[in-house]
């Protein structure tokens, strides 16, 4: 069938939405490609919804990128996540995606201990702060048991120099703590991470740290995540 877009949203029972509700008609949410009117309860967001620069709670300013690592949090129970969001994209950029078990503190020039999970074009945002989904099935879900945490790792490819910087980030003064995350809800946090340069794993300027605390950059985006019932293995290992 043909696939939904923002600029002409799918009728209800009509495939070609991935996971992206957006790309319904209305009140309609996207289940298994799917746009339908009987929305799945266990399916969640998690993303920073404030697009002007600064925080009272954070002290955070808006800065560009080229590599950015950060933690997600499951709570209370398993989750199985599905897709990223990004926001303040200001030009199309490709982008490689790495993953590993638990978290990303200590680990971000130890290629060897992360997964690639795949690549994607971010493109353009329409509106200021825009959560826009990566490409349906650019990776295969991905599991989290009850308060793991799931390190992230995205950066810009095929680019050099200063046209690398593309990513957008927050900087705060949180890294890595869970009691200060750089969002949250009732079911999944995602904590403050550290900037990376272009050369991928390159932390030559020290922003990633080997413990919590301190200065932090993050990656402005969050995810499209399932709450599971039963404590289910991860699927992808460290």
């Amino acid at each position: 069938s043909t696939p939904c877009t923002t600029d002409c949203p799918c009728w209800k029972n009509h495939n070609g939405c991935g996971y992206d509700d957006d790309l319904c008609k209305g009140k309609l949410t996207c289940t298994n490609n799917k746009c339908t009117d009987n929305a799945d309860p266990t399916i969640q967001k998690l993303f920073q919804r404030e697009v002007h620069n600064g925080d009272r709670n954070h002290n955070r300013i808006r800065g560009k990128s080229a590599g950015v690592m950060f933690d997600f949090q499951a709570k209370d129970h398993p989750i199985k996540i599905t897709n990223l969001f990004y926001q303040g994209i200001t030009e199309e950029v490709w982008v490689d995606i790495y993953t590993r078990e638990y978290t990303h503190v200590g680990w971000s020039e130890a290629k060897q201990k992360w997964k690639y999970i795949g690549e994607a074009l971010l493109k353009q945002e329409k509106t200021p702060g825009e959560p826009r989904l990566l490409p349906f099935n650019t990776f295969i879900s991905i599991k989290v048991k009850p308060w793991h945490h799931q390190g992230f790792y995205i950066r810009t490819k095929n680019c050099s120099g200063n046209d690398c910087y593309k990513l957008t980030v927050w900087t705060g003064k949180n890294y890595a703590e869970t009691k200060s995350p750089f969002v949250e809800n009732d079911t999944a946090r995602i904590l403050e991470g550290c900037a990376l340069k272009t050369t991928p794993f390159s932390n030559v300027a020290k922003r990633c740290l080997d413990s919590p605390g301190g200065e932090s950059q993050t990656f402005w985006g969050g995810f499209r995540y399932k709450v599971l019932e039963n404590d289910m293995p991860n699927v992808i290992g460290p």
